[in-house]
């Protein structure tokens, strides 16, 4: 580039010699200034080329500079990762030492409480089952009655239906027996997947858990209206999540659909407050023994 920048220089001044002189003939004349042309073009090209390399030049120089700052981007995120792997490391040590420490340990004897209903008791519970055959499942090994939702409520609704009422009034009759006495009432409504999509209806049960606890309730005041006594009741809602078959067809989810209702004794509700006897202690339950297996077995 700086070569022909000179040659063109030194053609130029020679072309200006040759002018002043005259003592040259005009066909050396006309190849020097043919020379002097083609200098010049060179020159211009070698320019442009120039300004060309200089632009790439400064291209990859903001590409370096942004690979660099990526490349220290990456890095921090790598330490990062690696701070956390060792944090989880550690973690893991420590459930690890935990979990040696239990498992040196001998396992003990876990005693379950059963609910194992009184002959009266059961035998009335029977009874109902018998005489409500299409409504009411009994099982006497969990203290538990079942009623179908669809017999009870309407689609969306928590407001029990006539029909209902009858075993509803027979129920409470053996409640307020003296064979009964002993148990408290834990109501739990259940519903399947479907969603509630009526406006109206969300407005009052704005999730199926609430319409789960909504029916829980309905069944608890309807108790209470036939004399049982408030504080032996509880309500709870689980809504669709514990379904006692999937929810894949239509008649299982009329099973899902679903009012229980347990026999507990008295004390043994989760935050209950124990009730006395007459002799002034709390009434004990009954219970059957269960060992948990040892690691042998």
């Amino acid at each position: 580039m700086r070569r022909v920048a000179v040659a063109a220089v030194v053609l130029l001044l020679a072309l200006l010699v040759v002018a002043n002189t005259g003592c040259v003939s005009a066909d050396k004349y006309r190849e020097l200034e043919t020379s002097a042309r083609n200098m010049q073009a060179a020159l211009e090209k070698a320019e442009t080329e120039l300004q060309s390399e200089r632009a790439k030049s400064k291209e990859l120089q903001a590409k370096l500079t942004a690979a660099e700052s990526e490349l220290q981007a990456k890095n921090s995120q790598i330490q990062t990762l690696m701070d956390a792997r060792d944090r989880l490391k550690a973690a893991y040590e420590t459930l690890r030492a935990e979990f040696d420490k239990l498992k040196s340990q001998p396992l003990t004897p876990v005693t379950i409480t059963k609910v194992v209903m009184p002959p009266a008791l059961d035998a009335a519970l029977k009874e109902l089952a018998s005489k409500y055959p299409n409504e009411v499942e009994y099982d006497p090994a969990r203290g538990l009655l079942k009623w179908k939702s669809d017999l009870l409520f309407d689609l969306g609704s928590a407001d029990l239906k006539p029909g209902a009422l009858p075993a509803l009034q027979d129920f409470a009759n053996i409640l307020n027996s003296a064979a009964a006495a002993g148990f408290d009432i834990m109501i739990a409504g259940h519903t399947d997947t479907t969603r509630i999509a009526k406006p109206q209806t969300r407005a009052l049960h704005p999730t199926n858990w609430h319409l789960s606890a909504h029916r829980a309730i309905s069944v608890l005041f309807e108790l209470i209206k036939n004399g049982v006594d408030p504080t032996r009741q509880t309500v709870m809602g689980y809504g669709e999540y514990q379904p006692v078959v999937p929810n894949d067809t239509a008649e299982h989810k009329a099973q899902n659909r679903r009012v229980e209702i347990y026999l507990v004794h008295k004390g043994t509700v989760p935050g209950a407050t124990p009730q006395p006897t007459a002799g002034g202690a709390a009434a004990p339950a009954e219970t059957e023994a269960v060992t948990a297996p040892t690691a042998s077995d």
